[in-house]
């Protein structure tokens, strides 16, 4: 009865080990049914997280019931995904919602907006929105992690080029406020409807919060994230994903990988094909080329293995995309121009996002099924150049069988240039340098001078650190024990290399860095859910979490633990992955340099 009193608790930590606790407890079903039926949607809420965990099945009737009657579309929208179907929100007028959105004062809560007018939008029969419109469609919100019915309806009336523009607008205004907590919906309005500018101008922000010191700028950093995510296009998901991997902040890399779990879930992919199927191809073909058209010219810009670009009039190459002349259509012309000019900017960020993501793919071993794997690295214009820069592996029950290198026409060799065939049922992931003994190794490197590829980061020179067969039983590493280093170089190169610290204890001191590398959700054999992947742990003598003065510290044992495991549930060394394992190492020693 006391677990269930609490259940309405606003800590998030509470809750969350509330619904451990309770989901344990099969045999509590009536009670979870009744605080399914609570008035508070705090309890509710609770009530379809506890389901969720013990399996929707045996909540069927409840749920259906919950269904007809709950008013909060985020709760309807999570009691439709537990019982496997599509919400399908009633026909309501625009009259109706102005009447449901904005009653009462709620209006007034985004008036400031409209203190300044905005320029016109149009309805798509041309006809002008009036601002009544225009304040409904921003009051239209989402619910934190949902999409409103109503904001869809409502914005699929109007010119998209004119609302982009006005969610950009909406978000100027609510930056130059201050960009207050408590007008936060702003941005997710901002980021659903402001297209790819909105999108970077977030992850700006986010970048800057995630380092301020005030929690309220962090939590803003991690609202953020969601309101990215939301947008669903494959370059907002592809940025949430970068997040998750590159950012300091262990509250906004948590953030994003929660975001990217519940995109995938909601398209029944795990959080790495959802990585795969978010890879934009920027409008490349699949022979390379893109071609923008000026009316009386056309330019075809073909993307190289080394992933430059060049721009060909015919069989005639030049430097750069010519400027609008005379003779051209100038409606064509410009919009080839903006085309190119947000090509060129985005490919920057893909590429980068791409080249860390198959490095992290490089640590944690992701293996794809020869289907999978030609879906994403031949078909894909752009992770198709790339394919043929790494060398890749067939495995078997995890192991290596035999490597391989992709081709530029399409075939595929060995080490020792022979050609040969895939089959559909292998398992494919990149190859470590330490499967290959050195005379493969040397072969490869050997053919990859001959064909003057220069791989997009460094794989095969890349150095490889084992566990010494002495230390196998052992579950603390001590290659860096005693080593002294400064603090704060300490500090600035483990944030930079994506560890964070640790709790702050006694005098706000704190005495180790963490990782965590989790690479999607899963269930353990109870059903519940878990996180996939592993967690490093580096103890040193400590400092202040704050600022601090400058001074030597001494750097202690490296541990490994699964992600979910308690604080000193740590792993023997031999148990380690020994990709993870090499990995983390090396990462220490360039951190450390010892």
């Amino acid at each position: 009865d006391e677990f269930f009193a609490l259940c309405d608790d606003n800590s998030k930590v509470i809750k969350a080990e509330l619904v451990k606790v309770i989901s344990a407890h099969k045999d509590w079903h009536d009670d979870v049914c009744k605080l399914l039926a609570q008035k508070k949607s705090a309890k509710r809420e609770t009530a379809l997280m506890i389901i969720e965990n013990q399996g929707a099945d045996a909540y069927r009737t409840e749920l259906e019931k919950a269904y007809a009657t709950e008013k909060s579309d985020k709760l309807k929208s999570k009691i439709s995904e537990l019982l496997g179907s599509e919400a399908k929100p009633a026909e309501i007028s625009d009259e109706d919602l102005v009447t449901a959105l904005t009653k009462g004062t709620k209006s007034k809560k985004v008036l400031w907006l409209f203190e300044q007018p905005f320029a016109p939008i149009h309805f798509t029969d041309d006809t002008i929105a009036e601002d009544i419109y225009l304040l409904l469609l921003t009051y239209a919100n989402p619910d934190e992690g949902t999409l409103p019915p109503e904001g869809k309806t409502l914005a699929q009336k109007l010119k998209a080029d004119e609302l982009e523009t006005f969610a950009l607008e909406v978000l100027s205004r609510w930056l130059e406020k201050g960009a207050e907590a408590k007008t936060k919906w702003t941005m997710y309005f901002a980021a659903i409807y402001g297209g790819d500018e909105a999108i970077n101008c977030l992850t700006d922000y986010i970048k800057e919060w995630s380092k301020q010191s005030l929690n309220m700028r962090v939590a803003l950093a991690v609202k953020a994230v969601n309101a990215v995510a939301l947008n669903g296009s494959s370059y907002a998901l592809m940025t949430v994903d970068n997040i998750s991997r590159k950012y300091k902040s262990r509250a906004v890399r948590a953030a994003a990988v929660d975001a990217l779990a519940n995109a995938a879930k909601q398209l029944g992919l795990t959080t790495q094909e959802l990585a795969d199927k978010i890879v934009p191809d920027m409008g490349f073909d699949e022979k390379m080329c893109r071609t923008f058209d000026f009316g009386s010219r056309k330019f075809s810009v073909y993307l190289t293995p080394q992933l430059d670009i060049e721009i060909f009039e015919g069989e005639k190459k030049l430097k750069n995309l010519p400027k609008i002349g005379v003779n051209d259509d100038p409606a064509l012309a410009e919009k080839a121009t903006a085309d190119f000019k947000e090509m060129k900017k985005q490919m920057k960020t893909v590429v980068d996002a791409q080249k860390q993501r198959l490095e992290y793919v490089l640590m944690l071993d992701r293996k794809w099924t020869a289907e999978a794997w030609k879906a994403l690295f031949v078909k894909n214009p752009l992770m198709h150049c790339f394919a043929i820069g790494l060398i890749w592996g067939i495995y078997e029950k995890g192991c290596l069988k035999t490597s391989f290198r992709y081709l530029d026409d399409g075939s595929f060799t060995n080490s020792d240039d022979d050609e040969i065939e895939l089959s559909e049922v292998m398992q494919i992931g990149l190859v470590h340098p330490l499967e290959l003994t050195e005379h493969e190794k040397e072969a490869w490197l050997e053919q990859l001078d001959d064909y003057e590829i220069i791989q997009p980061f460094d794989q095969l020179r890349r150095k490889v650190y084992k566990v010494a067969e002495i230390d196998k039983n052992k579950t603390a590493c001590e290659i860096f024990k005693n080593t002294e280093i400064t603090n704060t170089t300490l500090v600035n190169r483990m944030t930079k290399a994506g560890w964070y610290k640790g709790q702050a204890q006694d005098a706000g001191f704190f005495y180790e860095f963490i990782r965590n590398d989790i690479s999607g959700k899963g269930k353990d054999p109870d059903g519940k859910l878990v996180n996939i992947g592993m967690t490093a742990e580096l103890k040193f003598s400590g400092t202040y979490i704050g600022y601090y003065e400058i001074e030597d510290v001494t750097v202690e044992e490296l541990y490994f633990r699964l992600p979910d495991a308690a604080y000193n549930d740590n792993m023997k060394l031999g148990d380690v992955s020994p990709r993870y394992y090499s990995e983390v190492v090396l990462q220490l020693k360039k951190a450390i340099n010892k």
